[in-house]
């Protein structure tokens, strides 16, 4: 593509730019930088041209034509997320909106959307002392803002949120709707403008006034920051707390439990919060574990769990592997946290003998004569290997009674791994509407001038069936998606939808009794649904794992 090699040197701190400020020579100097990073380290490029018909060269191209005519950094932010919008990746994102919340401020509304009934947009929670109070209600569908249909805006949108599937997108897009886009620009008018469908097919306009956001800077506001927010409800029996967000509750007059799961984004070791849960289970006849809205975290996690749900005769899980690129692109994370400098860094990418001892450090057996294949007039351009991904094994007998497993769009990363290895032995029932179907697992890059952090996918992730996941989502056994009044009366119908499954497959029955329709929404009453209130967007799972890699290495002298 022809771009400079030199220019992925990168200073070790990277502080918040001001936006506005980037002359055009330096935004073209992180645009190659950009390009090439990806270039080097992107793991799916044989993949989306095979989907998309994606060629790298020519976004390349087509950004480049662009670039001639920005005059404003946000321009060139734009520019840089539809590049990566293009792959259909969803671990391909960026923190331009953490950029423009701490330098010019965000715009948002009091009111919180979700997706039901396939692809509609419904109102899933208002804030009581808003405009929309007493006149919105929860199961209200969302029909436009400010006399844009939201399928046009869903159509604009798809050019800047990335997303593996469509449920993904569409379960993201729903979220975001509370907050204008950065890339539309300030608001026209102080307030905006809501169309609503009630629940007996009246239309509902509503104005009500934008909230203007801004954070206070920090010398690490270049990398993406999150918000954690994660409470759960103490579990009826037992305590199951550690590293990870999970819940358990058993309903003793059914004998079955209920585990929720909502992220795997811990570095400490679940293994003891597992078997702890198991121990709970034990006596039960079935199981319901909740993933929706779990995009994931530490991958390793997700086979380790996998395990705690295969008879013991099964070969245990633990051969799935990531394979794995390392150009100096991944290494950058070292270098900002100050590991090594990058000198050290650019020595060992011209030394043979260095890169052997650093890809050794990385679990890789090699030889110098191995490694010296991958060099180019001189320099190391990139190493490509597999790593077995769990190294973690149950000490509790498996649970092999029926499980159900509940999934949305909001399923993504490590809960893809989990949830397609599961299906690898047909060991589970899936409820509930098609998962994300990702597993590139991201690391940052952060280009030297603008401050721009882009998340690359450096890998591809098999389960040990060889199974694909990027871009595949699992069908689900029974398809359930929430409707207006599920939504307006606060019924959890996937769940519920769980219960009967289980208890069917429990006790087959030919039909389900109104007592046993009873129970199954007494207990999904018992299972609080979390709202994430008012707040800037917290980062993915999926993005955050790439900020705890729990990797040490050491080069230089």
């Amino acid at each position: 593509m022809g771009f400079n090699i030199k220019r992925l040197l990168l200073p070790l701190a990277i502080s918040v730019q001001s936006l506005f400020a980037l002359t055009h020579d330096e935004m073209k100097q992180d645009m190659d930088s950009f390009f090439t990073a990806y270039k080097q380290q992107y793991a799916f490029f044989d993949l989306k041209k095979k989907d998309y018909d994606v060629d790298w060269d020519d976004v390349y191209q087509a950004s480049k034509d662009k670039l001639a005519s920005v005059t404003t950094d946000k321009e060139f932010f734009q520019i840089l997320t539809e590049a990566q919008v293009a792959l259909g990746d969803g671990h391909c994102y960026n923190n331009a909106f953490d950029l423009v919340y701490y330098d010019t401020g965000i715009y948002a509304l009091n009111i919180d959307f979700i997706i039901g009934e396939g692809n509609r947009v419904f109102v899933n929670w208002i804030h009581e002392d808003s405009e929309f109070a007493n006149v919105v209600q929860k199961g209200f569908r969302l029909i436009g803002i400010d006399g844009e249909s939201v399928r046009a805006i869903s159509k604009r949108h798809k050019k800047w949120n990335s997303a593996s599937t469509k449920g993904q997108f569409m379960n993201a897009f729903a979220k975001s709707l509370r907050y204008r886009h950065i890339y539309d620009g300030k608001p026209k008018s102080s307030k905006a403008t809501l169309l609503f469908e009630s629940l007996n097919g009246e239309r509902v306009e509503v104005k009500s006034s934008w909230r203007h956001l801004k954070g206070e800077r920090t010398p690490q506001a270049a990398v993406s920051s999150f918000v954690d927010d994660l409470k759960l409800n103490t579990a009826e029996i037992g305590d199951v707390s550690g590293s990870l967000p999970l819940e358990l509750k058993i309903f003793k007059d059914q004998n079955i439990g209920y585990m929720k799961l909502t992220s795997f984004m811990k570095v400490d070791d679940p293994k003891p919060q597992f078997e702890k849960a198991l121990e709970l289970l034990e006596g039960t006849d079935g199981l319901i574990l909740d993933l929706r809205g779990n995009g994931g975290g530490v991958a390793k996690w997700g086979y380790l769990l996998a395990n705690y749900f295969l008879d013991n005769e099964a070969p245990a899980i633990n051969k799935g592997w990531l394979n794995t690129i390392y150009s100096r692109v991944y290494f950058q994370q070292f270098v900002l946290k100050g590991a090594f400098s990058q000198k050290d860094l650019d020595e060992t990418f011209t030394s043979v003998p260095a890169a052997t001892q650093l890809l050794g450090q990385l679990g890789f057996d090699v030889t110098e004569e191995e490694v010296a294949e991958h060099f180019v007039d001189g320099e190391m351009i990139s190493y490509e290997g597999p790593k077995v991904m769990n190294d973690r094994l149950n000490d509790r007998a498996a649970y092999t009674q029926p499980l159900v497993i509940l999934m949305d769009g909001g399923c993504y990363s490590t809960t893809d791994i989990f949830m397609t290895a599961i299906n690898d032995y047909k060991r589970a029932t899936f409820v509930g509407t098609p998962n994300g179907a990702g597993s590139g697992s991201p690391i940052p890059y952060v280009l030297a001038n603008s401050g721009y952090t882009a998340y690359i996918s450096f890998g591809r992730f098999y389960t040990q069936s060889e199974v694909m996941i990027e871009g595949r989502s699992i069908k689900p056994d029974v398809f359930v998606s929430q409707t207006a009044l599920d939504i307006a009366s606060g019924r959890d119908t996937v769940l519920q939808a769980g219960f009967q499954t289980l208890m069917n497959q429990i006790n087959p029955t030919n039909s389900f009794t109104g007592e046993e329709a009873a129970e199954a929404e007494l207990i999904s009453s018992t299972i609080d649904t979390q709202i994430d209130r008012f707040a800037k967007p917290a980062t993915p799972d999926y993005i955050r794992n790439s900020l705890v890699q729990d990797i040490e290495l050491k080069i230089g002298k």
